[in-house]
């Protein structure tokens, strides 16, 4: 079962955008943007399924998107606030190099069999003024 990021199709830009998840799990990719220095990622109502689900958390990595070669990833997130009603998880990255990027899915509840996450608020926020 594959992933799917619900939005409406946009250009990578220089932007805050909102979205969602499901069934996102081990490998899922969200679509691109353009960023550079710094980023937050926030996470709001999330839910485990599949089976194999022991605990409730999303780990989460930040990578650059280079055409033709290996993309480098930049620190791993775990998020475990957004399982509860209504906290939010969020991930801070610092001192990104100017590109297009992309947060992918690197595991959910522990990699315990195979979990899959929704995630009814996905916000990408790449503001440092807000900081």
């Amino acid at each position: 079962m594959s992933g799917a990021l619900l939005l409406a199709t946009a250009p990578a830009a220089w932007a805050n955008w909102t979205s969602s998840v499901k069934d996102g799990g081990d490998g899922f990719e969200s679509r691109r943007w353009a960023d550079g220095s710094y980023s937050q990622l926030w996470w709001k109502g999330c839910y485990v399924s599949g089976s194999g689900s022991t605990s409730h958390n999303a780990d989460v990595r930040y990578y650059r998107d280079l055409p033709f070669q290996p993309d480098p990833g930049y620190d791993e997130k775990r998020f475990t606030a957004c399982f509860n009603s209504s906290d939010s998880s969020m991930g801070e990255w610092h001192n990104l190099p100017s590109g297009n990027y992309y947060f992918a899915i690197t595991g959910v509840s522990n990699k315990a069999g195979n979990a899959y996450v929704d995630v009814e608020k996905v916000a990408v926020d790449t503001s440092a003024a807000d900081k």
